[in-house]
């Protein structure tokens, strides 16, 4: 799947978090810029956390930046953000369904 010219599949995690940025930092494209580096810069720090051998502030400091960064994420739209399960809407309607209709399964 393609959004503005970014591949934006199951596998595509930082590109779907760019183009949430991208679609709610339109009027500012310093937000966009400044979080798209710190999305960047927080991908290779926890893949260096998980691949090496790091000290327990540097994990620590990094769970606090991702925490910031989610933060100024989810506050570029928070009507959007507050639905929570809509990814995974029709797998719980799925279960439900099989819940109610079959409830010996």
């Amino acid at each position: 799947m393609d959004h503005n010219g970014r591949e934006v599949g199951k596998e595509q995690y930082k590109n779907r978090i760019l183009a949430f940025i991208g679609d709610n930092a339109k009027e500012n494209p310093v937000w966009f810029t400044a979080l798209g580096k710190e999305v960047n810069r927080l991908i290779e720090e926890f893949n260096a956390c998980l691949h090496g051998d790091h000290d327990k502030i540097r994990v620590l400091r990094a769970l606090t930046d991702v925490a910031t960064l989610t933060t100024a994420i989810l506050a570029l739209n928070p009507t959007d953000t507050r639905k929570p399960y809509y990814a995974h809407q029709r797998r719980m309607i799925e279960f439900f369904q099989k819940a109610v209709l079959k409830p010996d399964l």
